[in-house]
């Protein structure tokens, strides 16, 4: 038998227990039955190679395969017969192989080995594998258009090339003319003979690919997305009801809805328009539900039944975005009224990163108080008016509360009774809550010469102003390697950009690290600790790194190498010899390195170690450091393994 050099195993495992008898026949006595089949599509002789293993208590008299051409949607064809030799064991427990030298031109899409086993007793048993019969393809020059995506013209259009390889390391050429490339839904369209096509969607969705059974492999490409933003809506509403207004009366709702287009915001029809009257993450009422009119205006009634603001609210579609605004607040006459609301920032607690808020007030019911009633306090931006609870009590006797809780940004605050069988919820007005800003700090630091250790970093706002945060004081902490205690080491202070810089003497490892204390505008922040190494004699870095082969067969090696040097300043390189490598290696798919293996360099600074090829991902290697040398990494080497 020639034996040939196979990259892609297809292999069709099936066990006797579970035949497929062929109609009219005895049960044939052949048992552990497998069928593979082995080939590499890139190989410039395309033979593929059959193989069959079975046993059989009477014996195998012959195997023959049944040769069909499938090409997808409703090519197949018998196209001939293939012999199969005895190669290894006995006709009680053998290996039979045959050979067949695929023609993709030809036969394009599939070539299915529909193999007969026949034993001494007469009985035949059958098995299927196959081959695919395509070449490597892969888009070129994809571009989509339009560049922006309007909500009136929601599909796009994909240009590009199909190309194929046909034999390992030839150039791609256009793929054969009249190859389907689909796109979502049922966009379909066929290759011209210069392997260009022209594909439109009637969506946004940029994936395309070639399904299998074809001259060409099957394959997916994601052509350049377009701006597929939403566009912006806005909405303005009023209670158009007059106030106040008796528990149970109706309630009437008037506003329009717009959305930015090409000259501005203009009125959009067929808008849906929800109504609130509750609109928190733990309580939401919808009262009202309407879709806006051509010229985007849209009304609605309700039922009142408590006072507290009217919420209106915009549909959230792939086109346009959600937009929220208040109609207003709707005060209902016998109902409970929270009277005398304030919200206010504490100033006396210690700065722990956020700011407390705390809301006062009596919950009442014309002058009487409502005691035990659960009340909510709620905060929202001013974009939002989406309210989040941020903390909760009961009403006392007299119906007062006292609510706090912490805030990290200026927002809005307002507290709700969440009502009860004899008391219908109400909510507050709303105030706005100024607080002092976050802020974020960042610190680099660096030996740049003996003993000597610059730091760098900037201190800016993360509040709503995103700022620097200058002329202000930030002090300098330094751990040892080993240690767990900081050691402080002075105080730097930021500039007009928020910018600090400081030198300072040390001549031990260890982590450096900044605090900003905050003040009266700002609060606290520190800085991620900046790792510091006194530097060696040497830099490293790879100059070589790879890994070889690619495509690589599963179960067979792949091997890491690679070259290591060392410089000092802007020297030359020179090899570094005697030093210990490690291997790591991270499956497509994952996030996470995992060290696989260790080498050593040679004396020309040269490193090589094989592993067994399992599945498709990325390799790479660390040096990680000595007395003498400063660590390195190398780059990355993917290795598709089939």
């Amino acid at each position: 038998m020639r034996r040939t050099k196979l990259s892609a195993v297809l292999v069709a495992l099936i066990m006797a227990a579970s035949a497929l008898l062929i109609p009219g026949t005895a049960h044939a006595d052949a048992t552990d039955v497998s069928l593979s089949v082995e080939f590499d599509n890139l190989s410039p002789d395309r033979t593929a190679t059959v193989t069959l293993k079975a046993k059989s208590e009477s014996g195998v008299t012959n195997v023959e395969a049944v040769l069909r051409h499938r090409r997808l949607p409703d090519v197949d064809a018998t196209i001939g017969s293939l012999p199969f030799t005895l190669v290894d064991g006995t006709v009680n427990d053998g290996t039979w192989k045959a050979e067949y030298e695929v023609d993709i031109e030809a036969h394009p899409g599939f070539i299915v080995f529909d193999v007969t086993v026949t034993t001494a007793d007469g009985a035949t048993l059958t098995r299927s594998a196959r081959a695919d019969s395509c070449y490597e393809g892969r888009f070129a020059d994809l571009k989509t258009s339009p560049a922006i995506v309007d909500p009136d013209e929601r599909g796009i259009v994909v240009q590009g090339r199909l190309l194929v390889q046909k034999v390992r390391g030839a150039e791609p050429e256009p793929a054969p003319e009249g190859i389907t490339v689909r796109g979502i839904g049922d966009a379909s369209a066929t290759t011209a003979a210069d392997g260009s096509f022209t594909l439109s969607i009637p969506s946004t969705a940029t994936r395309i690919y070639v399904s299998a059974g074809q001259a060409v492999c099957q394959l997916v490409g994601d052509a350049p997305d377009g701006d597929f933003s939403q566009k912006a809506t806005e909405i303005s509403a009023s209670i158009v009801t007059p106030q106040p207004v008796e528990a149970g009366a109706e309630v009437t709702v008037e506003g329009v809805v717009r959305r930015e287009g090409a000259g501005g915001f203009e009125p959009v029809g067929n808008m849906t328009v929800s109504g609130y009257t509750a609109y928190s993450t733990d309580a939401e009422t919808r009262v009202g539900g309407v879709d806006s009119a051509e010229d985007g205006t849209f009304a609605f009634t309700f039922t009142a039944q408590a006072s507290g603001p009217v919420v209106v609210r915009t549909e959230d579609t792939s086109f346009l975005a959600t937009s929220l605004a208040t109609a207003g607040r709707l005060t209902v006459t016998g109902a409970p009224e929270i009277s005398a609301f304030s919200a206010s920032v504490q100033q006396d607690t210690p700065s722990t990163g956020e700011d407390t808020v705390v809301a006062t007030g009596r919950l009442l019911n014309g002058d009487a108080p409502i005691e035990g009633e659960r009340v909510y306090l709620e905060s929202a931006s001013e974009k939002e008016l989406f309210w989040h609870v941020a903390a909760t009590g009961v009403t006392a006797e007299d119906g007062s509360f006292s609510l706090r809780a912490g805030a990290d940004r200026d927002l809005q605050w307002r507290v709700r009774s969440a009502g009860s069988a004899d008391h219908a919820a109400t909510v507050s007005v709303a105030e706005h809550v100024d607080v002092r800003d976050r802020t974020v700090a960042h610190v680099t630091a660096e030996s740049t010469a003996d003993g000597v250790v610059t730091l760098g970093g900037r201190v800016r706002n993360a509040g709503g102003d995103a700022g620097p945060v200058s002329s202000r004081p930030v002090h300098v902490y330094f751990q040892p390697e080993g240690e767990s205690t900081w050691e402080y080491r002075g105080t730097v202070t930021t500039d007009a950009d928020g910018a600090f810089t400081g030198r300072f003497t040390e001549h031990r490892d260890g982590g450096w690290t900044v605090w900003f204390w905050g003040d009266d505008e700002f609060l606290r922040t520190n800085a991620p600790v900046s790792w510091v190494d006194i530097r060696p004699d040497f830099e490293t870095k790879f100059s070589r790194f790879g890994a070889s082969p690619t495509p690589v067969t599963a179960g067979k090696p792949v091997t890491v190498n690679g070259v290591l040097s060392r410089f000092k300043g802007t020297g030359a390189l020179a090899p570094a010899p005697n030093l210990e490598v490690y291997v790591y290696f991270m499956p497509k798919g994952s996030s996470e390195w995992k060290q696989v293996g260790m080498t050593r360099t040679g004396a020309d600074g040269s490193f090589a170690k094989a592993f067994t090829a399992e599945r498709d991902g990325y390799w790479t290697a660390w040096f990680w450091g000595d007395k003498d040398h400063v660590k390195a990494n190398s780059a990355t080497a993917y290795v598709d393994v089939r």
